[in-house]
């Protein structure tokens, strides 16, 4: 969509105008949109952490930090929050995991695993290969979960029901096992995009691109950035 093209005109302009221009790194972000029911989240600040003894979870209310979860937030393996999205008077929070990614739910009070050690779906959503989950969004009703697998490549999880079941919506990193990284989700125009991240071993490990997937639905997708895609990647 044109949304996605706009950095390509940012940089276009500004070397005609011989100028570096700055831009805001969430400027596309969903955080700006006008989501009343997230109000309650947006009052404060939250963080996840990189923690080799265990991931933490912060929030910040304007005048003071205050841990929400210490020590992987019930699972020391737990090394790192990767994202951390408000849903259904909830927040989500993403891992990385070695052992498999975690899925946790915050109602404010109390922690709940919804995908890990006891839930009904175990870590990395059954599969140990799945490490890390690195983002969350709510799209047409449904929660949406990208994962990072070295193995076989990404998938992308969709649960109507709150976590209880999911539904697998992307495998095997869309049939290319080096697409490594389920990067990035952002709904646009009542559009769903991905955005992924191509990495091998090797001279090649940095060199491949990323590549950013379009869906309507969910469930089908079309390619807009990377070798079958309107843009090169």
């Amino acid at each position: 969509g044109s949304h996605w093209r706009e950095p390509l005109r940012w940089q276009r302009e500004a070397a005609s105008a011989g100028v570096r221009r700055r831009v805001f790194c969430a400027s596309m972000a969903d955080v700006f949109e006008d989501r009343r029911e997230l109000d309650g989240w947006r009052d404060r600040l939250w963080a996840g952490t990189v923690n080799q003894a265990g991931a933490e979870v912060w929030s910040y209310d304007g005048a003071a930090w205050t841990a929400v979860a210490t020590g992987g937030v019930g699972d020391a393996a737990n090394d790192t929050v990767a994202d951390l999205f408000p849903y259904q008077d909830a927040l989500y929070a993403g891992t990385w995991n070695e052992g498999g990614a975690e899925l946790l739910r915050f109602d404010g009070t109390h922690w709940e695993t919804v995908v890990g050690p006891g839930a009904a779906i175990g870590p990395g959503f059954g599969d140990s290969a799945n490490t890390g989950i690195f983002s969350i969004i709510d799209f047409r009703g449904a929660l949406y979960v990208s994962t990072r697998n070295f193995v076989e490549g990404f998938s992308v999880w969709r649960s109507y029901d709150l976590g209880v079941t999911w539904q697998r919506v992307v495998a095997n990193g869309f049939s290319d096992p080096r697409q490594r990284y389920g990067w990035r989700m952002h709904v646009h125009d009542g559009q769903l995009y991905l955005g992924t991240w191509v990495s091998t071993t090797g001279s090649d490990a940095f060199r491949l691109g990323g590549r950013l997937y379009r869906s309507s639905d969910g469930t089908s997708w079309v390619q807009e950035v990377g070798p079958f895609g309107t843009l090169a990647p």
